[in-house]
């Protein structure tokens, strides 16, 4: 698996200076972090997010709901690459929710999923990595191969590789030689899948055998580097996917340390 570049780093660090302050701030306090999660999970398409602001008005409490409000602006201000890092700065303070509001911020969650249009790969990943994040990963028994696993090694490579791609041929073509390179028979999956589809395929994933872990890691680094680079979107797909399979990669801190040791 490639490991970032120094330039990689600096423009990820980059990306993380810009990000409006005040977005920061709410990340850190309860009803400000429900508004920042429902802010960034919320669809691109105008008719998505009205549907999803009726529905959060009718579910949501009126203190988080004046929260979203006041985040409006700096929210339609984030770039790619900037939503996964506050995702993870906000989960402290999502987990000291308690029972009554967890529930609720669950259901809310559920409910933009269920009215986005359009939902792509990475909403879905970002959302399970919420999920994930507050309600702890429900340690599943490490006891499957990835030749016991092709169907949804088959539909995840493909997702991944698919990823910031318009041309299907390349995509086609990247899981293809994975298949070789793993010896095991993926079937490219052309179509876009839907988020249970995406969730069954984690589900048995995370059945894979800590030995298996790496090789799993790298295909998947594989399929978004196949075009010879990885936009920002990509890399906050990985990541998320890789966090929530109990693989995390390392942050942009930690591989900029790298990075630093390796030319000190």
């Amino acid at each position: 698996m490639g490991r970032p570049s120094a330039e990689d780093i600096a423009r990820a660090r980059r990306r993380l200076g810009e990000i409006d302050e005040r977005l920061f701030e709410a990340a850190h306090e309860p009803f400000a972090a429900r508004a920042l999660v429902y802010g960034i999970l919320m669809g691109a398409d105008p008719r998505s997010r009205q549907a999803q602001r009726e529905a959060l008005a009718g579910q949501a409490l009126p203190e988080v709901l004046s929260e979203l409000e006041a985040l409006d602006v700096p929210l339609s201000g984030l770039a790619p690459g900037q939503r996964l890092p506050l995702i993870e700065l906000a989960l402290p303070a999502l987990r000291q929710l308690s029972a009554a509001q967890h529930a609720r911020f669950l259901a809310c969650l559920r409910r933009l999923m269920a009215l986005e249009l359009h939902a792509g790969a990475l909403q879905w990943a970002l959302h399970r990595l919420v999920v994930q994040g507050i309600q702890g990963e429900r340690r599943a028994r490490r006891d499957r191969h990835l030749a016991d696993l092709a169907g949804p090694l088959s539909l995840l490579l493909s997702t991944l590789a698919r990823a910031g791609q318009q041309d299907a041929g390349q995509a086609r073509v990247a899981v293809e030689r994975l298949a070789a390179v793993l010896g095991v028979s993926l079937d490219f999956v052309a179509e876009p899948a839907l988020a249970s589809d995406l969730d069954w395929a984690m589900a048995r994933l995370a059945r894979l055998v800590q030995a298996e872990r790496g090789p799993l890691l790298a295909a998947m680094s594989c399929c978004v580097e196949h075009d010879g680079r990885i936009d920002p979107e990509e890399a906050e797909l990985l990541s998320a996917v890789a966090w929530t399979l109990g693989c995390p990669l390392p942050s942009t801190e930690r591989a900029a340390g790298q990075v630093g040791a390796g030319t000190a």
